[in-house]
């Protein structure tokens, strides 16, 4: 005997997963941005999206939910030479703890739907195994547009240009980041110097 809950359930994952349209990511001006700093001619700024309904509009799920917080970052290069930010020099600090962002992968991961894990129904029948096909390829849609809208494991700034991407941090429940500070080292390749780029995360 199938189970008809079990079988609707899925359905209706699989009919609101296949709604999903990927929003595009756009930038404005630094000065939009609450948060905001320039150091050594780097101009960077940032925009926490702690809600729900922020993070449904661009990640169609509430990511808050699985206590992880996106984070959009936006750098520019003014100096006349390449920089360079490796991602695993990036970390957020609040209260003497020490938080660095999830990969793509562990993202993906931290979301059983994305795994493409599904359970095995005896009896369910094509209809259901195809829709079951469906919410997969839909899954793997999902996991390509968070990983496109992440920032790069490495990024190279030529001069006067810039680039934005989310970082994500899994935080303790409940915790709230108003005063944390996101700590970035920027590498200027004309005399390797790394530059030290903090914003303090004011009201959002």
């Amino acid at each position: 005997m199938v189970n008809i809950s079990i079988i609707a359930s899925i359905l209706i994952v699989v009919s609101s997963c296949s709604t999903y349209k990927a929003r595009p990511l756009s930038l404005r001006s630094f000065e939009y941005y609450s948060n905001y700093n320039k150091c050594e001619n780097i101009s960077f700024s940032l925009k926490v999206y702690d809600t729900a309904a922020d993070n449904k509009d661009m990640f169609y799920f509430d990511l808050t939910k699985k206590n992880i917080i996106p984070i959009l970052i936006i750098i520019k290069n003014d100096n006349n030479d390449d920089i360079a930010i490796d991602k695993n020099t990036i970390e957020l600090n609040f209260l003497e703890n020490v938080y660095r962002p999830l990969n793509g992968a562990s993202l993906a991961e931290e979301f059983k739907l994305l795994t493409g894990a599904y359970p095995f129904i005896p009896g369910a029948g094509l209809g259901a195994f195809l829709g079951l096909l469906s919410a997969q390829a839909t899954n793997r849609r999902l996991v390509a547009d968070w990983q496109q809208k992440e920032l790069p494991d490495r990024v190279v700034l030529p001069p006067g240009e810039a680039i934005g991407g989310f970082l994500f941090f899994k935080l303790p429940p409940g915790l709230d980041i108003k005063g944390a500070e996101l700590r970035i080292l920027a590498e200027k390749n004309g005399d390797g110097r790394l530059v030290p780029l903090v914003l303090k995360l004011a009201d959002h």
